[in-house]
């Protein structure tokens, strides 16, 4: 996910806290040791509760239960550059199973990837194409009802409460809404538009995506997701966007990205050891996955400026900005604008018209697709415009430095990130070859014994990882 927009933040003052909780990880590591804390105090064995009101076939286990971890930002390659550091995803890949990498999909940004795990669709089927989104109204069509005809033009940005407007999300249903519908009890935390009712559904418990300077709440979040699963609940999710943060601001190769995923995988290691004294190690199933990967922006990456191609008068509006842009022209303005982004050097960008766009990306029948779509290449960046016609619109979107770390590219490495499962519907010590996030739905479903809806996932690519 993208740096916060909504407000300056003290990074000085993030930083200082952040080394503050790495300084004190020693300390906790000490209380590992300990055969039970008071942490875990709450999450004895002795207050299971019964869980045979559990419904669905379960072709696995009919009381598995499952806690999905979405860590945002977490590259493939973070844990094997640092392995003797992190002994809590040690553990997860030693007793559990873990792919090579997954990979991302086209735009690796977050809401997208968010909805695509969440459902096991391209976007252009969910409807979520990026961070920042247009709807422009077309004419009422009487003979199909479109409500969104209706509507007037409408921005989706990333951190205001423009994402909760309904009509976004009513193409499709998400995980959550699947597992309320079954009569099983979900709990989401920190999980942007868990808040959205689907046709009038919401789980029984959510709170939705809030920012903070340092996500401090985020093994209270795991500690109250194992409680719950312990209480009568089938599927907990629960939502950190620390490392995605860090990434942003200080890049994915800093120190500071470096202490920031120890001191997360200190918080992993306490739930994974607060899982065994619960006595549920064997119904509870860990996923942990995240949306994508980070690379850096710094002086060899190539700028792309939009005001130096396009006459702004055929441009109604720019959405985002540096990896994947979206245009739409004014009214009748759709050919010359047409003309002016050709200039654009196509060994940086690939400038597409909406009816071009390549199949392989999935996107252009997306319902908010807008005249034209930009996708750099890796090495090169889109520099957005100045003035009320970007989205979004701030310092960022037409500064050059915007990040240390950036996410969005087509077909990089650096975008690539994980996949670790450890529990009893997993084979223990499985590395699996790698696969697509289409593909981890699928898997979900599998081990909560639900049929899932239309995906599109490849069941073989995941498979074998699975104990039956």
């Amino acid at each position: 996910m993208e740096a916060p927009r909504r407000e300056r933040i003290s990074y000085k003052k993030y930083k200082n806290s952040l080394l503050t909780l790495v300084s004190n990880l020693s300390i906790a590591i000490l209380l590992f040791q300990f055969p039970l804390t008071d942490a875990y105090s709450h999450i004895r064995a002795s207050d299971q509760l019964d869980d045979s009101a559990d419904t669905g076939a379960s072709a696995l286990n009919n009381n598995n239960k499952l806690l999905i971890i979405l860590i945002d930002g977490f590259r493939w390659d973070y844990y094997t550059r640092q392995k003797a550091k992190l002994p809590g995803f040690s553990q997860l890949i030693s007793d559990g199973t873990h792919a090579e990498w997954v990979e991302p999909m086209f735009p690796s940004l977050s809401y997208p990837t968010w909805t695509t795990i969440a459902t096991g669709l391209y976007p252009e089927e969910h409807k979520i194409l990026g961070n920042y989104m247009l709807h422009r109204p077309s004419p009422i069509d009487t003979t199909t009802n479109d409500e969104l005809s209706t509507i007037p033009e409408t921005v989706f940005s990333l951190l205001n409460d423009s994402t909760k407007l309904p009509f976004w999300w009513k193409f499709v249903e998400q995980i959550w809404t699947t597992v309320t519908k079954a009569g099983r009890k979900v709990s989401l935390a920190n999980w942007a538009r868990c808040d959205v009712p689907f046709n009038g559904i919401l789980p029984e418990v959510c709170t939705g995506y809030v920012y903070q300077d340092v996500n401090t709440h985020f093994r209270d979040d795991l500690l109250n997701a194992l409680k719950r699963l312990q209480n009568g609940f089938s599927l907990a999710m629960v939502y950190d966007d620390l490392i995605d943060h860090v990434g942003h601001k200080f890049g994915p190769d800093s120190n500071e990205l470096k202490l920031t995923l120890v001191h997360r995988d200190a918080q992993i290691r306490e739930l994974l050891m607060a899982i065994q004294m619960s006595g549920m190690a064997n119904k509870i199933n860990v996923i942990i996955t995240s949306d994508h990967g980070m690379t850096s922006l710094d002086k060899t990456v190539k700028r792309i400026y939009l005001e130096e191609f396009v006459n702004m008068g055929d441009v109604h509006r720019v959405v985002d900005y540096g990896t994947v842009v979206s245009i739409a022209a004014e009214k009748d303005r759709s050919a010359a604008l047409a003309q002016s982004l050709a200039a654009i050097p196509s060994a940086g960008v690939l400038v597409y018209s909406k009816d071009d766009i390549p199949e392989e990306l999935h996107y252009k029948r997306g319902t908010f697709a807008l005249d034209f779509l930009l996708v750099a290449k890796p090495g090169y960046f889109i520099v957005g415009v100045k003035g009320e016609k970007q989205i979004p619109n701030d310092e960022k979107s037409s500064s050059a430095q915007p990040y240390a770390g950036v996410h969005g590219y087509f077909n990089m490495t650096d975008m690539r990130t994980v996949f670790f499962a450890k529990g009893p519907a997993f084979k223990k010590g499985k590395i699996q070859p790698p696969f697509r996030v289409v593909d981890q739905y699928q898997i979900f479903m599998k081990v909560l014994g639900l049929s899932p809806n239309r995906h599109h996932g490849n069941w073989d690519s995941v498979k074998d990882m699975l104990v039956a």
